[in-house]
């Protein structure tokens, strides 16, 4: 059993602390007054922390009890690893740079243009939709690119990408998502902020100085700005949106699901720490996985700072995976992985996937917290593109898939149906 005695101990900590987030529509944090304690002053938890619980200790076992609980967990994360997103700009500029139309299909491409603090910011968006009239639902991933992979700013990710021809499987999830009745759209997150390590300036940085955000945020962000734009054109089923991504894109694709209502299934693909993966639990037998003092050597830019306090208490912060995992609930999440892709802890994404439904069960939706299991390493390949499809087609329109999304990566060796075994916490030291 969860000791629940440390884990309340930790709560009551927290809720000693005034704190207070305004939000706007959809419920985004547009400022962090939050005052939550510092993860240095909490107390040491030796086990996964618990979420059907709320601030003052109770258990929560209402619909209205988790409504309230919810909001609350937004709060603490909005503090601990997302910071405060702005509002969205009233006026964006949004530019069509080229269409292309066939018998099939039209691929259009657009420039978003931000201004704010006499600066602008444009970043390129593309999509691929049918060439027949009606209302699609619509998939958004964010990339380094759009459908063609020279697109790609850094030299090394472009020539890796063209060695492992990543253009021919947006040509196939393009192809399959026109003939599924779908529309693929894709936008290059690296025009919103950069991805290098420590620059946390320039482009959206400039734009919003006073913000405490990282490249996750606020690549996270722009999808507010697309679906704002989704929403007013006629060729868009505005109750069936998609957010997806993959690996530093799967943990974007996390984010921007829990802060934007209006996307009905959530798709992130092997995202590891920070994103779908757990912080604390892991399994080092398998190989190398990315924990916190990798980000904190690797990636100072994805996040505000005081998500890299965690390094150093690791074993005392209020939350995992699985409370990021429950603010989609009631709407659906779907996880492909990996088994072989132990870099993103395919162990402690099951244990957090299983940690977070009884949230789902609470609210009705018990099928809405899915996952999918193939072989294979780090990629968002056609199995997983497949995964996706099938899983949409079953949530939006019933449709019957052999495809399981409940199962345990390794039912052999990872006997997951008492948490208890599995209580303790391991650092990159135990390697």
């Amino acid at each position: 059993m969860i000791d629940r005695k440390i884990n309340l101990l930790c709560l009551l900590v927290l809720l000693s602390c005034t704190r207070s987030v305004e939000y706007g529509s959809e419920g985004t944090a547009i400022s962090e007054n939050a005052k939550f304690s510092e993860i240095s002053e909490l107390p040491v938890q030796q086990t996964l922390p618990t979420l059907m619980v709320n601030a003052a200790g109770d258990p929560i076992s209402t619909t209205e009890e988790w409504k309230s609980h919810r909001e609350y967990i937004k709060e603490m994360l909005v503090f601990y690893q997302y910071g405060a997103m702005p509002q969205v700009p009233n006026e964006i500029e949004v530019v069509q740079t080229a269409v292309v139309k066939s018998a099939k299909e039209i691929r259009e491409n657009y420039s978003f243009i931000i201004s704010r603090n006499g600066k602008q910011l444009a970043f390129r968006f593309g999509l691929v939709r049918p060439n027949t009239p009606g209302r699609f639902p619509v998939v958004i991933k964010n990339d380094r690119y759009r459908f063609d992979v020279q697109e790609t700013e850094n030299p090394a990710a472009r020539e890796k990408y063209a060695k492992q021809n990543r253009g021919e499987i947006d040509q196939l999830v393009a192809d399959e998502a026109v003939e599924r009745g779908y529309i693929y759209c894709k936008f290059i997150r690296e025009d919103i902020a950069a991805d290098e390590n420590g620059q946390k300036v320039g482009r959206i940085f400039d734009l919003y100085p006073e913000y405490d955000w990282g490249a996750i945020t606020a690549w996270a962000w722009a999808y507010q700005i697309i679906i704002d734009w989704v929403e007013k054109q006629d060729w868009a089923d505005t109750e069936k949106i998609v957010a997806t991504g993959h690996s530093r894109g799967g943990k974007t694709a996390l984010c921007a699901g829990i802060f934007d209502e209006r996307i009905a299934v959530t798709v992130p693909n092997s995202s590891g720490l920070g994103g779908t993966g757990s912080l604390r639990f892991y399994d080092f037998t398998k190989g190398n996985i990315q924990t916190i003092d990798h980000q904190v050597n690797n990636f100072l830019h994805w996040w505000p700072d005081r998500w890299y306090t965690l390094k150093d208490h690791i074993d005392k912060v209020p939350f995992d995976t699985h409370f990021a995992k429950a603010l989609i609930a009631p709407r659906a999440l779907l996880n492909p992985h990996a088994r072989q892709d132990f870099l993103a802890n395919p162990y402690g994404t099951y244990l957090t996937y299983l940690a977070a439904q009884p949230v789902f069960d609470l609210l009705g939706v018990s099928e809405n917290n899915a996952i999918h299991w193939r072989d294979g390493g780090h990629a968002q390949g056609e199995e997983d593109w497949m995964a996706l499809f099938d899983y949409c087609d079953q949530y939006f329109y019933q449709k019957s898939t052999d495809r399981r999304f409940d199962q345990n990566p390794y039912p052999g060796a990872y006997q997951f149906e008492l948490i208890d075994p599995h209580d303790v916490t391991k650092r990159s030291t135990d390697e």
